[in-house]
C-alpha cells in the first residue's frame, strides 16, 4: 500500500526532519516526503536558503516521487563546520553519503542556484547515481578574477554582522507562499554566521565548464527571463558546455524560480522525469 508523507507544514518542519551524521561528524539535515514507494527525488536549495524553500515545489510532486529536501552544509539543521571555504565537491560528497545512508542506488536530482551547482557535481562525479537533472537558475562558473571573488566574498562576510532582511528577496511580493516567506526569512536570519563567505567562497572558486561533458543523465534546464544576476553571456556559455540539455525560459521571472512558480516547475520536472 503507497504510504505518502504529507503532513509537513512551515510550523513542524524541523520537527520533522532527520538528522544524518556524516563520515567527518558533521551533520547533514533532510525532510522526508511524498511517496515512500515511488522513484527517489532530491531536491538542493539555493545560496541563503534551506532545504524548506522546495516546499511549495514538493507539494506538487509528493504522490509520484519519495522526496528528501537537503539541507546543505551551513544552512537549515546542518551543521556550519569552521572551514575556509564549503566547496561544491564536498557539498556534492555530502549528498552522495546521504544516499548511500538511504540505500538510494540512483535517484532523480533538482538544484535551485547554488544547489544546481552542486547537482552538476553530482552528476559528473557519480554519473551511474543520478537518472535526471533539473537545474533551477543555473551556471557553469561565476566570477573568475581572483579579486572579485575575493571582493564579493568581503561582501558576504560583512552580511554576517549585519542579518538580511525581507529585502533580500527582491521578488518577494510575487511568493504564492506568504506564509512559508516569513519562515524563509526567519531561516535566513538565524544562519550561524560562519556560512556566508564560506559558501560564497565555495561557489565562486568553481568552474565546471570543462566537467559539464562528463554529465551522461539528460539535464533541464530552467531560468528566469528576468535573472539579473545571470546575464545572457553566462547562459550561452552554459549552453556551448550542455548542447543537448532541455531549455525553459520562464518569462518574467527572475532568479526566485522555485518560490515563485512552484506549480509549473513541478509540471515541468515532472514532464521531463517521465519521458
Amino acid at each position: 500500500m503507497m504510504a505518502v508523507i504529507k503532513d509537513i507544514t512551515h510550523a513542524n518542519w524541523i520537527d520533522k526532519q532527520s538528522i544524518l551524521t556524516l563520515h567527518d561528524g558533521e551533520k547533514l539535515g533532510y525532510m522526508e516526503a511524498g511517496n515512500t514507494e515511488g522513484e527517489p527525488l532530491i531536491l538542493l536549495h539555493g545560496f541563503g536558503n534551506s532545504g524548506r524553500n522546495w516546499k511549495s515545489t514538493f507539494e506538487y510532486l509528493e504522490d509520484d516521487y519519495h522526496i528528501f529536501a537537503v539541507d546543505e552544509i551551513g544552512s537549515g539543521q546542518s551543521s556550519c563546520p569552521d572551514a575556509y571555504a564549503f566547496t561544491i565537491t564536498r557539498q556534492a560528497q555530502n549528498v552522495l553519503e546521504l544516499m548511500d545512508a538511504l540505500g538510494i542506488e540512483s535517484a532523480y536530482l533538482a538544484g535551485h542556484s547554488i544547489g544546481s551547482y552542486i547537482c552538476q557535481a553530482v552528476g559528473f562525479m557519480a554519473p551511474e547515481r543520478v537518472k535526471k537533472l533539473a537545474l533551477v537558475s543555473t551556471f557553469a562558473r561565476m566570477q573568475e578574477k581572483p579579486s572579485d571573488i575575493a571582493k564579493s566574498a568581503a561582501m558576504y562576510a560583512s552580511i554576517e554582522e549585519n542579518r538580511p532582511n525581507e529585502n533580500w528577496y527582491s521578488e518577494r511580493a510575487d511568493y504564492p507562499d506568504q506564509e512559508g516567506f516569513r519562515y524563509q526569512l526567519e531561516d535566513l536570519q538565524n544562519l550561524p554566521s560562519g556560512y556566508f563567505a564560506p559558501t560564497w567562497w565555495g561557489m565562486t572558486m568553481t568552474d565546471h565548464r570543462n566537467f559539464l561533458q562528463f554529465i551522461e543523465a539528460p539535464v533541464m534546464v530552467v531560468w528566469g527571463g528576468n535573472d539579473m544576476g545571470l546575464p545572457e553571456v553566462y547562459r550561452e556559455e552554459f549552453k556551448a558546455y550542455m548542447s543537448n540539455a532541455e531549455y525553459h525560459i520562464y518569462e518574467g521571472l527572475g532568479h526566485e524560480i522555485v518560490s515563485r512558480a512552484p506549480e509549473r516547475l513541478s509540471v515541468d520536472m515532472r514532464n521531463f522525469f517521465k519521458k
